[in-house]
């Protein structure tokens, strides 16, 4: 068996993808599975032609085709693509029976409409020969890498869209901290690809923003450093507890993590998975404190989520907390132990073997 790993554009903040296909490599290595990685169409058609491959794997958008026409369709070869966001940021292939989406929210298939394979569920994974243990020697402060955008300049855009009232109404009509997908997904039910596609836009753009506006304006009790392409914002303004730091890339935000005692995810869009800042936050040796969800409470095991309703600010969670920080991260850790690029690397291979394998014969 050989797996091709094919080089694109990707979609997701966070979401590397040198980090993303390094992993994978180390994944297939530690499982004794070959592979192959191509970075340009040439080189995917070369390597398909000349090679024994099973079938190929790539994240975000699928890049290579001839003549219109993916590859996979091309060599009647299994693929998998998995998406790191929402599918509605996506043209996903409604059609073809080559392809296999994977998504890292179980309730995105909802929204997906009907596919020819049905999909798998995987979040992305982390690294855990690089997992760092807790010091209580770290800033007594908080880490937010994330971008937050003016909600103005939002308002401005949701006045003058075509889908003005619609935005609107479903603004107005949801509950911060119930399921976006569900919500998304009645409201707009029967409406066309596009029209969902651009309510869902400027709604999640909204929520986004303002949701990260109101947790971050809600802490006091310690300092808040904020990661991202954030400059002067009117919604927060800058003060003795909160600082804009800037942007850093990929591998530099570890970095970043590790020195802060805690890191916040504030995320909107999922609500069935664990977010990447979360399992990216622990593994760096920090605390994680997420937004509530159905995976990330304290019944499934989670300590640290917050709702946007004040049930439980993020103030007295951080007040809740053990003395003994390196227990809560240790138990933390053991939340995110099955999520490892080589767990999911054997999910996808099972499929295969399990489902794909026999349309080859």
């Amino acid at each position: 068996m050989k797996i091709l790993l094919l080089n694109n554009n990707f979609y997701g903040s966070y979401v590397s993808n040198q980090y993303f296909y390094s992993e994978l490599v180390d994944a297939c290595q530690e499982l004794g599975v070959a592979c192959t990685f191509v970075s340009c169409l040439e080189d995917a058609i070369a390597a398909i032609e000349r090679q024994d491959i099973s079938f190929s794997l790539c994240l975000g958008v699928f890049p290579y085709r001839l003549q219109g026409t993916p590859l996979y369709d091309l060599y009647n070869l299994p693929h998998y693509q998995w998406l790191s966001d929402n599918p509605l940021k996506f043209h996903l292939d409604h059609h073809s029976v080559n392809i296999t989406y994977i998504f890292i929210d179980k309730q995105f298939p909802d929204i997906a409409g009907t596919l020819q394979q049905n999909p798998l569920i995987l979040p992305l994974g982390y690294s855990k020969k690089k997992r760092q243990t807790f010091s209580d020697k770290k800033t007594n402060a908080i880490l937010f890498p994330g971008q937050i955008r003016n909600l103005q300049s939002i308002r401005q855009q949701i006045k003058r869209s075509v889908y003005r009232k619609e935005i609107v109404e479903f603004l107005e009509t949801y509950n911060y901290d119930s399921s976006y997908i569900q919500k998304l997904q009645t409201f707009t039910q029967g409406f066309s690809a596009d029209k969902k596609i651009e309510i869902f836009r400027l709604t999640n753009s909204y929520l986004r923003t303002n949701k990260r506006i109101q947790a971050i304006n809600s802490i006091h009790t310690l300092p808040v450093y904020i990661a991202g392409e954030n400059y002067e914002n009117p919604e927060i303004p800058e003060n003795k507890n909160i600082r804009f730091i800037g942007k850093y890339d990929y591998f530099e935000i570890e970095k970043q993590m590790n020195r802060y005692r805690y890191v916040l995810n504030i995320d909107p869009n999922y609500h069935a998975t664990i977010h990447e800042r979360i399992s990216r936050g622990i593994n760096a040796g920090s605390i994680s404190i997420s937004n509530w969800n159905d995976v990330v409470n304290p019944d499934g095991g989670f300590s640290m989520a917050f709702r946007f309703d004040g049930t439980i600010p993020i103030d007295e969670l951080i007040e809740r907390a053990t003395s003994d920080l390196s227990e809560l991260h240790r138990q933390q850790s053991g939340f995110i132990r099955e999520l490892s690029w080589k767990d999911s690397l054997e999910r996808i291979l099972y499929d295969f073997t399990q489902n794909k394998r026999g349309r080859l014969d």
